[in-house]
């Protein structure tokens, strides 16, 4: 399997690489400029992105990417091989025309690509405000047999409500677990809560906050990454202070009773400067890629047999833009393993 990389700029630019080690070096590909290398330009900068590997009717797995952008909309494209990039396609207008998006988690599972989405009504006046803020968490699927998508649905109304489910969501993150869909997402209630729901077949798990199942508490967090890895579901997450912790859900009931400080088992003499993160699953090993205060894109692994992280962190910004461009300043990375 190769690790895909998608990286979004300061600018609001995109760009990909590739891991491979099962080829001679360099493991990594250059940066290949998403926008210029055939998806085109979206209109307006990129705020938010989020990536996943979904399988083709042929059973061929190709690189979904997901974008939000500056003005509020979903737009989607898929990267069928290599420089060959589907034009961005308008994946908000399905039931969502009226609201702006602001972040996006999405997963295949089953030949399907699932995505959820946090988004506001707009006003309804000419320089009416909003009654309050109140981003709802929305979730649609792209079938791939027939060709179709399926209208956003509203999960807060469904089964998954929780007793605060009308407050504001922070980041999203979507996995595959054992074919079921997993999303996490950050509350802003007070202590900024980390949710966590199913969704089965014909109904949603309720909402249950992570934090409680930990022994300890890393404290305020305001970026996730989540990855399927077997039946167990591994969650990466930033704390304000800037750190990176790693817990796991290890079966359909139970978490790990903590959450591990990542950076003081990979780098310890590393100051915590996280900003963003996102990890994926990669010959059933987790791959996880986090952006540092200064823009670069850093990367480590989670070894599964045995447990332990490669150490220290690598440079990905460095190392793959010493191949050919390096657009540098990334503000976020997504990752999908295919």
């Amino acid at each position: 399997m190769e690790l895909h990389v998608v990286g979004l700029t300061s600018t609001g630019m995109l760009f990909h690489t590739i891991r491979d080690v099962n080829r001679p070096l360099p493991l990594w590909d250059p940066w290949e400029d998403i926008i210029a290398g055939g998806a085109g330009n979206a209109g307006s900068p990129f705020l938010s992105i989020d990536c996943a590997a979904v399988d083709n009717q042929a059973g061929v797995r190709e690189l979904h990417v997901c974008g939000v952008t500056a003005d509020g909309r979903l737009l989607h494209t898929i990267r069928f091989g290599p420089g060959n990039w589907q034009a961005w396609g308008d994946a908000g207008g399905l039931g969502l025309a009226d609201y702006d998006i602001e972040r996006v988690g999405v997963a295949g599972i089953n030949g399907e690509l699932h995505v959820c989405v946090s988004a506001i009504q707009k006003p309804t006046g000419g320089g009416e405000t909003r009654p309050a803020i109140i981003w709802d968490l929305w979730h649609a699927i792209r079938f791939s047999n027939p060709l179709s998508w399926q209208s956003f649905n509203n999960v807060n109304q469904t089964s998954a409500r929780h007793p605060n489910f009308r407050l504001p969501w922070g980041e999203i993150g979507c996995a595959n677990v054992n074919g079921l869909l997993h999303v996490c997402a950050i509350g802003s209630d007070p202590g900024r809560p980390l949710w966590h729901t199913i969704r089965f077949p014909n109904d949603w798990q309720l909402f249950q906050d992570v934090k409680p199942t930990q022994s300890n508490n890393p404290g305020y967090s305001h970026w996730i990454g989540i990855a399927g890895i077997g039946g167990s579901l591994h969650l990466c997450l930033i704390t304000d202070g800037g750190d990176l912790w790693h817990t796991i859900r290890i079966d359909d009931t139970h978490w790990q009773p903590f959450f591990g400080n990542v950076r003081l088992v990979v780098e310890p003499s590393r100051p915590p400067t996280f900003r963003t993160v996102s990890c994926a699953s990669v010959d059933g090993d987790l791959h996880v890629c986090a952006v540092a205060d200064a823009g670069s894109i850093l990367h480590t692994i989670r070894f599964s047999n045995p447990p332990d992280w490669q150490r220290p962190f690598g440079d990905l910004t460095a190392v793959v833009g010493a191949l050919g461009i390096n657009p540098g300043g990334f503000l976020q990375v997504s990752v999908a393993g295919l």
